[in-house]
């Protein structure tokens, strides 16, 4: 296990001892990099025409990994569409970067990105037909009088 073998703790990552921290300004590009990271995902995949630009909303939850002053797990709420996303990150003093390749959607995402047909895409995309059928008027029944 981690613990006993040589292995790199960015491979061990569930089993190392973590230590909730206060969410301040100064974590705020830790924020910007999953994002960014998730944006460039959708453009890799040639879905960014179908898939909405995802922004952040907030930091939801950080943890710093006991004994690695400069690893963190991360979960961050973007919009549109509310997801919330995990991924780990290194860094710190506005300088951060996503050490794992994978960025997880963590709550239920629907039909959300059902625009696309790439299944590992789906979780991380909104799809912008999503956000024209919610600004569009409803119909109302007085117009139909």
């Amino acid at each position: 296990n981690c613990k006993t073998l040589p292995i790199p703790p960015q491979y061990c990552l569930c089993e190392i001892k973590k230590e909730r921290v206060n969410i301040t300004d100064e974590h705020t590009a830790i924020g910007r990099e999953i994002v960014t990271v998730v944006n460039e995902r959708l453009m890799e995949n040639n879905v960014s025409d179908i898939c909405a630009q995802l922004k952040v909303v907030e930091l939801t939850q950080l943890k710093r990994f006991v004994g690695a002053e400069d690893l963190y797990d991360v979960t961050v709420k973007m919009r549109p569409g509310g997801g919330l996303f995990q991924t780990f990150v290194r860094g710190s003093n506005d300088d951060f970067s996503v050490v794992v390749p994978d960025v997880t959607r963590v709550n239920k995402y629907g039909s959300q990105g059902d625009c696309t047909s790439i299944n590992e895409i789906r979780p991380l995309c909104y799809c912008k037909s999503n956000m024209q059928s919610a600004t569009s008027p409803a119909t109302s029944s007085a117009s139909s009088l």
